[in-house]
């Protein structure tokens, strides 16, 4: 009789566990879904535009690096690849970015928040949103 209480108990506990890691796989996904998506346009391209143009624009591209279009984003420059959509450790733009290596002037160092915003809008796809060839030196 102990054994048959015995394997009850142990098929309880292997019941109950597999609910709990169902439970945590849907709030690892509620998570990931729950990250609010950033707009290109909007947020990406201006904040460019302001820190990152003048050396890597439409007239000096440093390191063959041209942060003005959405398409010269995601080329990438001398480095490699600038952004990897989904992962933002992966991303040469947000590692140099949240490294404090680029701007390297003191006075065209991003924010926290701004930072921020870059790396969100990498884990969300980043996307360019309406008008595939956006350009970051549009008003």
């Amino acid at each position: 009789m102990s054994r048959i209480v015995h394997a009850l108990v142990v098929l309880l506990a292997l019941w109950a566990g597999a609910g709990v890691m169902r439970a945590d796989e849907s709030s690892i996904n509620v998570k990931k879904d729950s990250i609010p998506t950033v707009d290109f346009q909007k947020e990406i391209q201006p904040l460019l535009q302001m820190k990152c143009c003048r050396c890597h624009g439409p007239t000096n591209q440093k390191a063959d690096l041209d942060l003005s279009t959405f398409k010269g984003i995601l080329k990438g420059g001398e480095s490699g690849t600038s952004v990897v959509p989904l992962k933002p450790d992966k991303s040469l733009l947000y590692k140099k970015i949240h490294s404090g290596e680029m701007p390297p002037a003191a006075k065209d160092r991003l924010s926290e928040a701004e930072i921020n915003t870059i790396q969100r809008w990498i884990a969300t796809g980043a996307k360019a949103g309406a008008g595939e060839g956006a350009s970051a030196t549009t008003t």
